[in-house]
């Protein structure tokens, strides 16, 4: 069952990444404007998508390539600014960069601290019944 969800997982890792891409270098795809704006400003809506693209990879892969595919996240997201600003003709959004990266960072710390805590939570010894007392059983 656990490779079942791993797959599902990875496999929502890659919808997540490859839908990130297209709506970011797409000209005239503008969900916030229509379907998002009332409700969700864009910088949230970038620092969420960021943060479960990096927490994902660590829950699914081995730590240090979990960590690699979150990292990388980074230099994608610098990379899709750059596209985007070539294709758009549209100056290079820092803001927007910046919002990418530190929802990236955040999805990193998120993804670190459930590891723990199923590490912990794996390695934690059973109190033993006291042996001292006699019981009626």
């Amino acid at each position: 069952m656990l490779k079942l969800t791993s797959y599902r997982l990875r496999l929502a890792w890659y919808a997540l990444t490859a839908t990130i891409a297209l709506l970011s270098i797409l000209r005239g795809v503008n969900l916030h404007g229509s379907y998002l704006g009332a409700y969700v400003d864009r910088d949230w809506a970038h620092f969420l998508a960021y943060a479960v693209a990096a927490t994902l990879p660590l829950l699914v892969w081995r730590r240090l390539t979990g960590l690699a595919l979150s990292f990388g996240l980074g230099i994608f997201s610098v990379v899709l600014q750059i596209l985007r600003a070539l294709i758009s003709d549209r100056v290079m959004d820092l803001q927007g960069t910046a919002v990418n990266l530190l929802g990236i960072v955040a999805g990193i710390l998120l993804g670190l601290n459930i590891l723990t805590l199923q590490s912990r939570a794996r390695h934690q010894v059973k109190p033993r019944a006291d042996r001292s007392h006699p019981t009626l059983l």
